[in-house]
């Protein structure tokens, strides 16, 4: 029945979309293929290039602002696509840049300035190796952070062997319940990491990698370490690359107090600005989430656009800062073309990347 009614949907808005104007905001994190993803952060390179020949296929990619101003400032009918990455991942640079150059697809990449060179990796990367990636847990985790604390058990969840290991570690968090110890607790830890001030989330993530014996610095060469300023640098100058604001520490903003969201959203920005040389005009919900006045502190900074992670495609009459977008799992090249063109209104254009070796000619 879900399924039916998503269906209706769809074809509800394919329709529609081929009448007025509409832009699909595709978002996108990761483009590598993590051992656990439990929240559908990356596409495999393999996966991502067959999504950039499916979008030069269409030839209706255009920048975020020119996708944008469609919705307001022309009368032109049918959708166009827009791709945005958020957080500022190495493998943007390494894996994605290069895809993006050879099939002519612009994209807007989000970047938390504070994150730039920081060798610590992604909070939220080092809770999912903690977890979901290591094998042998002591049972018992207590985070102390003086006025803040908490704890939790995790019973006999503490040790898995090979096959529990790999069964959780392949958790589809977005549409399914936790199924175990590790997982329930990966999203309360989660929560409370999420809340805390930027510097007390240090200290909680420090205590919970030594509690499972793992490290938080990222080696040389890790893809999934932030962007340095300089590797921003060298995105920033592909005429494809436009950079966007993502707040300074990738706060939550439903749960940060009014004058510091608006000091993590202005000093991202005049960060970014410094580091690029442009303008920063577009901004990306950390989360996908917002406080009461965070329209408010958007606009008094100066962005022209902000995204959500709502599930929808654009069109005129939405707020413009608080866009729907797609994000897209780490699904094959024809899949892809399903999804965008189902609630686009996009036609099929068939395959356009090669087939991959067989194993008899490997």
């Amino acid at each position: 029945m879900q399924r039916a009614r998503r269906s209706a949907r769809n074809a509800l808005m394919r329709l529609q979309n081929l009448r007025r104007p509409a832009a699909a905001i595709l978002l996108y994190h990761r483009v590598e293929a993590p051992l656990a993803d439990p929240w559908n952060m990356a596409v495999s390179p393999a996966y991502f290039a067959e999504h950039m020949a499916v979008l030069r296929a269409w030839g209706r990619t255009e920048t975020l602002s020119a996708a944008t101003d469609r919705l307001t400032r022309t009368r032109a009918k049918g959708c166009v696509v827009a791709v945005t990455f958020d957080d500022g991942y190495g493998d943007n640079l390494v894996n994605a840049l290069p895809v993006l150059e050879r099939e002519s697809i612009p994209a807007t990449l989000y970047a938390v300035s504070g994150a730039l060179g920081d060798p610590l990796a992604f909070w939220w990367d080092s809770l999912i190796k903690a977890l979901l990636e290591t094998s042998q847990l002591p049972e018992h985790l207590k985070i102390d952070l003086g006025e803040t604390s908490a704890s939790w058990r995790l019973g006999a969840d503490a040790v898995y062997d090979t096959d529990a290991l790999t069964r959780t570690a392949s958790w589809d968090a977005d549409n399914e319940e936790p199924q175990d110890g590790r997982q329930r607790l990966l999203l309360e830890v989660w929560s409370f990491l999420a809340g805390l001030p930027r510097a007390q989330r240090r200290e909680a993530v420090a205590q919970l990698a030594d509690w499972a014996g793992i490290g938080t610095v990222s080696g040389k060469g890790d893809l999934g370490s932030p962007l340095t300023a300089d590797e921003l640098s060298r995105l920033a100058a592909s005429p494809l690359i436009d950079v966007g604001g993502h707040t300074e520490s990738h706060c939550d903003l439903s749960r940060t107090p009014d004058s510091g969201a608006l000091e993590e959203i202005v000093r991202d920005r005049n960060t970014l600005r410094e580091i690029t040389g442009q303008p920063v005009d577009h901004f990306g919900h950390p989360y996908g989430r917002r406080g009461p006045n965070t329209r408010a502190h958007l606009a008094s900074a100066g962005y022209a656009t902000a995204t959500s992670s709502v599930f929808g495609v654009a069109t005129p009459g939405d707020d413009c800062l608080w866009l729907p977008r797609i994000q897209v799992p780490d699904i094959g090249g024809d899949e892809f073309e399903r999804l965008i063109g189902s609630v686009t209104g996009l036609p099929r254009k068939g395959r356009h990347w090669p087939e991959p070796p067989s194993k008899a000619s490997s």
